[in-house]
């Protein structure tokens, strides 16, 4: 009686053996790991080409586009080789939010001008440019990230013109936007391209393209 409860003792033994490593197998997957050690992965925004620091640079720069509050001293190369359009997509998706809260949808008008905008203007300033050419993704990081102040203006429009029906204050904010925003990327444009003679030769289209997003903004 007791000869096959020991049988089944040590077959129940064997199965559950199985499933156990052996010294050897637990010394084979330590050479394993250390052989192939964990890789290092970069951060999500790395990968994705996203810089929190160049973004907050290049915004800043943007509201306060001037030398007395620091505007000149944004790294000519921050501009052109880290040409993100994070910052830009962000912007535009806030102007056509803002203008739908104000019961108009633009997304097309503000996309085609924008498009059309930053073809352009890259033909000028290749164009114009002294030294080496200068990228379509870096002129359109440019525009866009001046297109803050189009922003602020649409998000004024929201609370003060619509509600208290102040028209002429508004045309008269859409003046300074579009010089606020011509300055600041024009700004950009001479520090990251050394466009410093030619400034004046940019700033008339650039006029005219933020003229065209305040129209659709204030009207």
């Amino acid at each position: 009686a007791n000869a096959p409860s020991n049988i089944n003792n040590n077959n129940s033994n064997s199965s559950f053996s199985m499933f156990i490593p052996s010294a050897q197998q637990a010394s084979q997957t330590a050479d394993s790991s250390t052989m192939y050690p964990p890789l290092d992965e970069a951060p999500l925004l790395d990968e994705l080409g996203i810089n929190i620091e160049h973004i907050l640079l290049k915004t800043k720069a943007v509201v306060l586009p001037f030398s007395r509050f620091g505007g000149d001293k944004l790294e000519p190369a921050v501009i052109c080789e880290d040409a993100d359009l994070a910052g830009p997509i962000a912007f535009l998706l806030l102007l056509g939010g803002e203008m739908l809260l104000t019961g108009k949808i633009q997304f097309g008008y503000i996309y085609g001008f924008g498009l059309f905008g930053c073809i352009a203007m890259t033909l000028v300033v290749n164009l114009i440019t002294p030294k080496s050419a200068v990228s379509f993704w870096t002129v359109t990081s440019i525009l866009g990230y001046s297109l803050l102040p189009v922003n602020i203006l649409a998000f004024i429009k929201i609370i003060v013109i619509n509600l208290i029906n102040m028209q002429k204050v508004g045309r008269v904010m859409g003046i300074l936007t579009v010089a606020w925003s011509t300055t600041a990327s024009t700004r950009l444009l001479e520090l990251g391209c050394d466009l410093r003679l030619q400034r004046y030769l940019l700033a008339y289209p650039i006029a005219l393209l933020y003229s065209a997003f305040v129209m659709i903004t204030i009207f």
